[in-house]
């Protein structure tokens, strides 16, 4: 029978048996308040069979020792959150002092330490192991919390849409018209936002403040463009050194997640260990390992699971498929993966005999078409743009060698700083009267939340 060893804050060492017995002792005097020498006492008389055993009086032992006085209640720690969980096994921690506290954690032996290394690199891959969730600081973030502008906070409308796909296996017709629902209202509250910035250097030809419309990829129809020209760019300027290349599919399991947001999340992650491995197979003349010159199209079906279409240029041959869907299925994300050959035509890609069904079909002629088809779908119809929304999600990535002309530009020096978002509404007389006078922001604000105050007052 293999013992299971907790350590306490002292140095000493008890089994879980115990520390669950002291645990139970704990939970069952939430009303009262109680010392460690309390606990000691009520263990002695609950637990007489163990008496001599030589674990439990080293527990007591070791409990003793650790603080003789300290009174602190267990329903405070638990109302304030103050709770360490380690193997089911609850602690408070103290009301005041930290030396009051009873403080456990887990600790590994050299020998079950290799165990678990061991145990970590065989399911390195597997999702039920690591499967990606929602932080603490990610909730705190999202619920609008943290009142912070060098924190990226969500909205609204994209966390209630995170929570119903945290719900959700699969998609249907009820679930896209909310995921929908919310992406306009977003879209609604978005136009009426204004940007307001602050000048970091004083100059007296110019304002302090200025305001601009709150635009996003979703809103602006000049980054819609941008983001289309971009696309051209790419094969018209970089990818027209390229003779050869591969169009590779790689989809998602949705066996293998607990719900949506956990395979789209997990997407990323996966895309990336599976470039990292077709890295090391990619090597140059050197004989140094390269990632392969790519572009990805992301796309979202219906039920709303995403999966990547893949060019992949100076490539003829790639992996054999079943390599490849091995290696996918390994990364964890899927099973599934189509590969087919490509060759430039000009600024064209066109296909080889094996040619995805809407080439076959002639309702696409090259693989630029094929992929810009997603992109444009995403770009222009708000249903397939509501997932990219709520997942937060690119419409295409590349390589940084296939990086336009157009969007390298220099960074321009900053002159300005984030203070804040207003509303048309909040735009007010008085407070436009008091961005054009330059008063601190701060004032700026108390004058905003005075005038509020009078508001429901008056109501």
């Amino acid at each position: 029978m293999v013992v299971k060893l907790v350590k306490i804050s002292n140095g000493g060492y008890v089994s879980s048996l115990e520390l669950k017995r002291i645990n139970d002792i704990i939970l069952s005097q939430l009303t009262n308040e109680f010392t460690i020498k309390d606990i000691v006492n009520m263990y002695s008389n609950k637990y007489d069979d163990c008496n001599n055993n030589a674990i439990a009086q080293k527990t007591r032992r070791l409990l003793n020792n650790h603080i003789e006085s300290g009174v602190f209640t267990v329903r405070n720690a638990l109302k304030n959150k103050k709770i360490y969980k380690f193997k089911d096994v609850f602690v408070p921690a103290s009301a005041g002092d930290t030396n009051t506290s009873l403080l456990f954690y887990s600790t590994s032996m050299k020998n079950s330490n290799h165990i678990e290394k061991q145990k970590k690199n065989n399911n390195k891959y597997n999702t039920n192991v690591n499967k990606p969730t929602i932080t603490p600081d990610q909730i705190r973030v999202m619920a609008g919390i943290v009142n912070n502008p060098q924190i990226k906070s969500l909205k609204k409308e994209r966390f209630k849409s995170i929570l119903h796909l945290n719900c959700k296996h699969m998609l249907n017709e009820e679930d896209r018209t909310e995921l929908l629902e919310n992406f306009k209202e977003y879209i609604i509250k978005a136009s009426s936002q204004n940007l307001v910035l602050e000048r970091t250097r004083y100059h007296k030809n110019k304002p302090k403040y200025i305001t601009f419309p709150y635009l996003t990829r979703f809103t602006n129809s000049k980054q819609l463009k941008r983001q289309l020209a971009q696309y051209n760019c790419i094969f018209e300027q970089k990818a027209i050194k390229y003779n050869r290349g591969v169009h590779l599919t790689l989809t998602t399991d949705p066996k293998l997640f607990r719900n949506i947001y956990e395979a789209n999340k997990h997407f990323s992650k996966a895309f990336n260990r599976f470039m990292s491995f077709l890295s090391k197979r990619n090597k140059d003349v050197n004989g140094k390992s390269r990632r392969p010159v790519y572009l990805a199209a992301y796309e979202y079906t219906k039920s709303g699971l995403c999966h990547a279409h893949i060019l992949i240029f100076g490539k003829k041959y790639l992996l054999d498929q079943r390599v490849i869907t091995q290696e996918w299925s390994r990364c964890g994300q899927g099973q599934i993966a189509h590969i087919y050959s490509i060759r430039r035509d000009g600024i064209n890609w066109i296909y080889g005999r094996a040619r995805p069904e809407e080439i076959q079909t002639g309702e696409y002629k090259n693989a630029n078409e094929y992929l810009k088809k997603y992109l444009v779908k995403s770009l222009y119809s708000e249903l397939d743009g509501s997932m990219y929304w709520a997942m937060n999600k690119r419409f295409f990535t590349f390589s940084k060698s296939l990086k336009p002309a157009m969007m390298k530009r220099p960074k321009p020096e900053k002159y300005y700083k984030f203070v804040g978002i207003w509303t048309d509404e909040e735009f007010t007389d008085e407070i436009n009267q008091a961005f054009k006078t330059g008063i601190p922001y701060d004032e700026i604000k108390k004058i905003h939340w005075k005038n509020l105050n009078n508001g429901l007052s008056c109501g």
